[in-house]
């Protein structure tokens, strides 16, 4: 599989749930929240997103 680098800009308070140590649900949930905060995606919608019935 070739990979590729990223860069992502999320809120200062938010980096430290974004590192490895962080849930895999948790990370997906913090860079969806801002298209929420916008409201780009509903709640609703990010759920779906992650995989939330």
């Amino acid at each position: 599989m070739i990979m590729t680098s990223i860069e992502l800009h999320v809120p200062t308070e938010t980096k430290a749930y974004v590192l490895d140590k962080t849930t895999e649900m948790v990370r997906n949930a913090l860079l969806l929240y801002p298209s929420i905060a916008d409201e780009t995606i509903s709640h609703g919608r990010a759920a779906e997103l992650l995989g939330i019935s």
